[in-house]
């Protein structure tokens, strides 16, 4: 005997009795169960299409998420690259650093401006020293040359091509007779040399 038998599925579930009960009862009445079967019916139907939609709307959010984590790795990478590009120009320029380059630039940079080498003093300060780095540092003082010269000069050095060149603490004293002129001009210049 089987589980149907035992629960006489059939009998309860004579559709030709529920049919006949439908035709049996008033046009309203009629009306209130069609709608509430169509009702039921779209309840029914909606469920799966909206648990696949929540599944859908889930694999969305992780597909974003993952989106964003691929993009910011790729971003970091960027940087990564970016950094050790700088990091090896550095040590490439570092290498390339001679007992006094700094003396060297700056003096190739004043007879490029035709700035007599008699009025520039560079005074080597003791160098810096961190873990990678050591600040090779050079005290400058020029004497009686243009303004523009010194504007010049200044810029010419923090853009040098050889190696970077940092320019601290500028003191300028103009002529008080002929404001072209400087009386004196101090400054501080700087760079890095990795340590060996």
């Amino acid at each position: 005997m089987s589980i149907l038998d035992k629960i006489d599925l059939k009998n309860k579930l004579n559709f030709d009795d529920w049919y006949n009960t439908f035709l049996g009862l008033d046009r309203q009445q009629q009306i209130l169960v069609s709608i509430g079967l169509g009702i039921a019916l779209i309840i029914l139907l909606s469920l799966p299409i909206s648990c696949v939609s929540s599944k859908l709307g889930e694999k969305e959010s992780e597909y974003r998420n993952y989106e964003e984590m691929v993009s910011e790795f790729y971003g970091i990478q960027n940087e990564y690259t970016q950094l050790r590009t700088s990091f090896e120009q550095l040590r490439r320029q570092s290498q390339t650093l001679g007992t006094d380059s700094l003396k060297t630039i700056l003096y190739n940079v004043t007879d490029e401006l035709g700035i007599d080498r008699r009025k520039v003093t560079p005074k080597t300060m003791n160098p810096v020293a961190g873990d990678i780095f050591t600040e090779m540092i050079k005290d400058v003082t020029i004497k009686n040359i243009r303004f523009d010269q010194c504007i010049k000069l200044l810029g010419k050095l923090v853009e040098n091509p050889d190696i970077p060149i940092t320019i601290k603490k500028v003191d300028i004293k103009a002529d008080k007779q002929n404001k072209q002129m400087i009386n004196t001009m101090t400054f501080t210049m700087a760079t890095l040399k990795l340590n060996n």
